[in-house]
């Protein structure tokens, strides 16, 4: 009896952690199979596209889309500034990718940093009293 409990639990375990395999397979091939390209439109706009297979959330693709823009721009010590774009969602059974588009343009920044310094301004003690007692007569 004891061994078949043995069998049947190592079998079971050894099913677990091929299907386990096999996930993470799929997942690092889906990994493997994005696609990004950045293109120059013209000038200092750019375009950039993904597919990502095996992912449903467009948005979450739009977000990472604008990461990499503005990245871009970092590179060349400019401002990302967001053009036009669009996202479409990617089907749970996997027959249609999440994908994702963006064209942005790189700009140099206004380097405007404010500065604040606070209200200057000093008064003696005296100052006061004198006022108060000026404002009754």
């Amino acid at each position: 009896m004891h061994i078949k409990r043995t069998l049947i639990i190592g079998t079971a375990l050894a099913a677990l952690h091929l299907s386990g395999c096999e996930a993470l397979q799929e997942e690092r091939q889906n990994f493997l199979d994005r696609e990004e390209k950045i293109t120059n439109v013209v000038g200092n706009v750019w375009r950039i596209e993904a597919v990502w297979p095996g992912h449903v959330e467009g948005n979450r693709l739009a977000d990472h889309l604008h990461e990499r823009a503005r990245m871009h721009c970092d590179r060349h010590h400019m401002a990302m500034l967001p053009v036009n774009g669009s996202s479409t969602n990617g089907t749970k059974d996997g027959s249609r990718p999440a994908s994702a588009w963006l064209e942005f343009r790189c700009q140099p920044g206004l380097d405007y940093r404010p500065e604040y310094k606070g209200l200057t301004g000093t008064f003696e003690i005296d100052d006061l009293t004198t006022l108060e007692n000026t404002q009754g007569k």
